[in-house]
């Protein structure tokens, strides 16, 4: 339905002190996937790396990054839609900037769940031309958008 349920910081297994106004979701130690990165206000940063091995088998995420041409770099204003095997589709949207102190890198990261993965990467370019693509077996998919 949408709707969010509060849990304990014992429940959700993070707990942190201090005044947190900031969240980037950046790939810390280089190992393709998301970490968190959290900015405290008066105080130093937290950062949180995924734990590789609290992944479920089988599950993968695809990190998509779109290639600009000079003036937009990050090709923002594209619009990306996944189709799933189940015919379930995603909309995204890159974009810049971020939070109160803080930004991340214009690409986006999703899950796949091994038993609907996704089939087709939609896009709509800035200039209205459209394209689609297969979705790789590698996790990370760089797409250049003249």
């Amino acid at each position: 339905d949408g709707s969010f349920t509060p849990v304990s910081p014992q429940t959700a297994g993070i707990a942190l002190r201090g005044d947190f106004r900031s969240l980037a979701i950046p790939d810390m130690d280089g190992d393709g996937r998301p970490d968190l990165a959290l900015a405290r206000n008066d105080g130093p940063p937290a950062f949180l790396l995924l734990d590789s091995s609290a992944v479920p088998s089988g599950h993968r995420h695809l990190r998509i990054s779109l290639q600009g041409p000079p003036g937009n770099p990050d090709a923002l204003g594209t619009r990306l839609s996944l189709s799933y095997a189940d015919g379930s589709s995603l909309a995204l949207e890159p974009h810049a900037g971020g939070s109160y102190l803080a930004s991340a890198p214009a690409s986006i990261t999703v899950g796949i769940h091994p038993e609907n993965p996704p089939q087709l990467l939609h896009l709509r370019r800035p200039d209205g031309s459209e394209a689609t693509l297969p979705i790789p077996e590698e996790n990370e998919l760089l797409v250049p958008i003249p």
